[in-house]
């Protein structure tokens, strides 16, 4: 990937950042709707809306059906499923949890997309899918399924194979960190120090586009931050157990120049800590995070402490 491809990443992670995450969101049915649809029917957004309303209704058949049409309608751009799917699932596993028939329409669906999963790649048709079957794996409380397909790929560049899933890049992510998987977290996507280094270029791209723009509230720093946030402490880690210390350092120093990031700074020395990998190396992210006003004194004692008796 060109470094230039690097910064117009950096720049989509801040952008997205600012998304709810959804997994534990409140059900969409539950919020406001779009301001307007159209009046016909035929826009998906209000479709989802309605379909997501008969399930809080029970009405379970009418919002399968519905739901299924939606599944399998062509949509432009093909990524437009995958948004409006992704944002209904509170609704949709609420849907499955009481409607056996809804659960068995979405595990053949699932199952049906075996055949096109053969040879995914960088933005294809064949990436796309296997992001729907990791959200139908999701979706049906089958994450097993999505951690031993990435099991069998991570040692043949498996980000090749997650980097271009929208959301599921984040989730798989998401599936390792719950589960303590540090080493595998640095594999799962987008290596986490090359994104992290193109933020200052990023950052001057995107001062020309304000430059010429309309006025906006994005604080880009916190955006960063935000997104990297659940993640980083184990980047930081993961480059450890993986014997990657130069990595690690180099991916705590970027952090630690972000403003607003003394936090940051000191989960990843607490965690280092609490997984047997604390080292000398990790006084300067503390000096760093000191440097922004963080109180490190007692977790410095820590720090040490754990470096003598190792």
């Amino acid at each position: 990937m060109s470094f230039r491809s690097r910064v117009i990443i950096s720049i989509a992670i801040a952008l997205t950042a600012l998304a709810s995450e959804r997994l534990g969101a409140e059900p969409a049915a539950k919020q406001d709707e779009p301001a307007e649809v159209e009046e016909n029917g035929s826009n998906d957004v209000a479709r989802f809306f309605e379909a997501c309303k008969l399930i809080h209704q029970k009405a379970y058949e009418e919002a399968t059906a519905e739901l299924i049409a939606l599944w399998e309608e062509e949509n432009d751009p093909p990524a437009l499923r995958h948004t409006f799917f992704f944002l209904s699932i509170p609704d949709l596993k609420l849907l499955i949890q009481n409607y056996e028939p809804a659960r068995k329409a979405f595990s053949e669906i699932r199952d049906k997309l075996s055949a096109s999963l053969k040879k995914p790649s960088w933005w294809s048709s064949s990436t796309l899918d296997r992001q729907d079957w990791v959200y139908l794996n999701a979706l049906l409380g089958e994450d097993e399924l999505t951690l031993s397909w990435f099991d069998s790929i991570k040692k043949k560049q498996a980000w090749k194979q997650t980097a271009g899933m929208f959301w599921g890049e984040e989730y798989i992510q998401t599936l390792l960190k719950d589960r303590s998987r540090w080493a595998d977290l640095t594999l799962a996507g987008r290596d986490p120090l090359s994104i992290a280094r193109t933020l200052g270029p990023a950052k001057k791209m995107m001062e020309k586009f304000d430059a010429g723009g309309p006025p906006h509230n994005l604080d880009f720093d916190a955006a960063f931050l935000k997104k990297i946030g659940p993640f980083a402490p184990g980047y930081y880690v993961g480059y450890l157990q993986r014997k990657m210390p130069n990595k690690a350092a180099a991916y705590g120093e970027l952090v630690g120049a972000i403003p607003g990031s003394s936090g940051l700074l000191v989960q990843m020395v607490e965690l280092a800590i609490a997984e047997g990998a604390a080292s000398a190396a990790q006084q300067a992210l503390l000096d760093l995070a000191e440097k922004q006003g963080a109180d490190v004194k007692e977790l410095r004692a820590q720090l040490e402490k754990a470096l003598a008796e190792k």
